[in-house]
């Protein structure tokens, strides 16, 4: 996707509505699910790096951006990912304890618990 759409759906994120999150999550969502392993990763990697750049935006919007793609993608596959990124690239060590150890609604666990919570299959492919 090199028409400029992925970063505008990036920056979507930051937007004030939930609502308008929530969409641009889904839509991410199928784009990923129907795409490449390329794009999803793609995707994971300027997710990681819009949280350790905009603070705030992982503060206040961590958890619901986490939370909607485990409803709309392979919760597992989102945390592997991560966890390979997290290891693999420079995204910061702030970012890796505030998603994994100090922020609870972000743990895996969470989307697990979520989805069983709303009847959905945390392993659910969009």
């Amino acid at each position: 996707m090199d028409d400029g759409t992925f970063p505008a759906l990036l920056k979507t994120l930051s937007d004030s509505s939930e609502e308008v999150i929530k969409h641009d999550l889904q839509l991410l969502a199928q784009i990923s699910s129907s795409s490449e392993e390329t794009y999803f990763k793609a995707f994971m990697v300027n997710l990681l790096e819009l949280f350790s750049t905009d603070r705030r935006l992982l503060e206040t919007r961590g958890s619901l951006i986490i939370r909607q793609l485990c409803l709309n993608l392979n919760t597992e596959k989102i945390y592997r990912t991560f966890a390979e990124i997290i290891e693999k690239e420079d995204v910061g060590t702030i970012i890796s304890a505030l998603l994994f150890y100090t922020e609870p609604d972000t743990g895996s666990g969470i989307c697990k618990r979520h989805c069983a919570e709303t009847q959905h299959d945390p392993d659910h492919i969009a």
